[in-house]
């Protein structure tokens, strides 16, 4: 089941899991910033893990993005809304492009 947008809401504004989004974000950018020069669209990849690292992007709004890639949201704070960090991380790593706009 995708998550509505009233569990987009609620989950977006928990300051929590905006933080987790936050570190999800750096170990990202810094999978980036050791990636191969060679790497298709490095240039714009790497500029956005540095807007990351020097605390440039905004996790809050990244947040909405990042949770319509998600399959399985629950309403239960308590555990983490049923999103593990390995599910987390995947999104991030795989959107890379998409969140830095390229």
């Amino acid at each position: 089941m995708a998550i509505t947008y009233t569990q987009i809401g609620v989950v977006s504004s928990d300051g929590n899991f905006v933080n987790r989004v936050a570190y999800a974000l750096t170990v990202g950018a810094v999978a980036v910033i050791g990636e191969s020069p060679a790497t298709a669209k490095h240039a714009g990849r790497m500029a956005f893990a540095n807007k990351v690292i020097w605390n440039q992007v905004d996790a809050a709004s990244i947040t909405k993005a990042v949770l319509t890639q998600l399959p399985q949201v629950t309403a239960d704070s308590a555990t983490d809304y049923g999103i593990l960090d390995t599910d987390l991380q995947a999104v991030i790593n795989n959107n890379w492009n998409v969140l830095a706009g390229i």
